[in-house]
Parts: structure tokens; C-alpha cells; sequence
């Protein structure tokens, strides 16, 4: 249910078909990350623009958000190490391939592996190797909490942006 408020403002409810809400949550600009993994020689992950970082310093914890039925985190969240990459500005077409539900997620998509099967998107800014520290229920998704082991970045590197549906590059204010 939307209402309008003011001029160009509508309200949403918390009783909104599910689209509506998406479009509510799309107005807050997040970055992109990849969560992989490798698997008897085969890369494996998806990417998800609900990712944090700096949830705790001691010990250094990240956090993201996924579906309860994804089989893609069914599989990754069994592995000692999951390969987190902050997607940059040059990698939207990366974030799309790992965002498709069907298909070779991984076609054209060049990698490096980690040690302890953590797999990372290569020249990425910012790469985590993490292991499952938690995982919370919340509604229709699981927040995962994830223990940085080691993270390595690019000094110049620019992280994607995804607002609105469409990707976007940061500019300086």
C-alpha cells in the first residue's frame, strides 16, 4: 500500500506487496561482493548487494544477507573458507553473471583461488578470506556473519555501486 505524503514522496507500508518494498529498499546505495568458494575444482558463488563491513573489529567481522532456499549458499556455507570480493567499478558485468539464476555464473569471469578453497574475483579492490562465524534467521533471509581471516586491497581501487536497480560509480561530493 502506498500513500502520498508530499510532492513527490510516497509512504510505504510494512504490509506492501514485496516489489514495493524492493523498490523502498533500492533508494539506499550499496556496494556489490561476490561470495565464493572453490569445489573439487570448480568455482562456485554468487553476488549480493547486502553486504557490511566493519561489524566488529575484535575479531574483524563482515556480514551479509541470503536467501533461506539459496541452494548457492546451501553449498558455499559448508566450506572452512569463503572467498569475499568487493565488486569494482569495471566489474558490473561480473555482478551480473553471479547474479543469474541460471546459466555459467563463472563464464568469462577470471578468479584466484585462496588458500582453503576461498575464491576470489580477480582485480577486485577488496578480497576477504572469511569463515561462517554465525548465521541469524531474519524473515525471508539469513544474515551470515563472517570472520575475516586475511584481506588484501587495491590502494586506488573503486568499489561498484548499486542504486536503484543500476549501477553507478562514486564521485566525490
Amino acid at each position: 500500500m502506498v500513500q502520498s505524503i508530499q510532492e513527490n514522496m510516497s509512504e510505504v507500508f510494512a504490509n506492501a506487496h514485496p516489489d514495493l518494498m524492493r523498490e523502498l529498499f533500492a533508494r539506499f546505495p550499496s556496494g556489490v561482493a561476490a561470495i565464493c568458494i572453490e569445489s573439487d575444482g570448480e568455482p562456485d558463488g554468487f553476488a549480493v548487494s547486502s553486504f557490511a563491513a566493519g561489524i566488529s573489529l575484535e575479531p574483524p567481522i563482515v556480514l551479509f544477507s541470503a536467501m533461506k532456499e539459496s541452494r548457492t549458499w546451501g553449498r558455499l556455507r559448508q566450506h572452512d573458507r569463503i572467498g569475499v570480493s568487493i565488486l569494482g567499478v569495471e566489474q558490473s558485468l561480473v555482478c551480473r553473471r553471479l547474479a543469474a539464476r541460471e546459466g555459467d555464473r563463472f563464464r568469462d569471469v577470471r578468479i584466484e583461488t585462496g588458500e582453503h578453497g576461498a575464491l576470489f574475483i580477480a582485480e577486485a579492490p577488496v578480497h576477504f578470506e572469511c569463515s561462517v562465524h554465525a548465521e541469524i534467521e531474519a524473515g525471508d533471509h539469513v544474515l551470515v556473519l563472517l570472520q575475516v581471516h586475511r584481506g588484501r586491497f587495491h590502494a586506488d581501487g573503486s568499489p561498484l555501486l548499486y542504486h536503484l536497480s543500476k549501477f553507478h560509480r562514486l564521485l566525490a561530493a
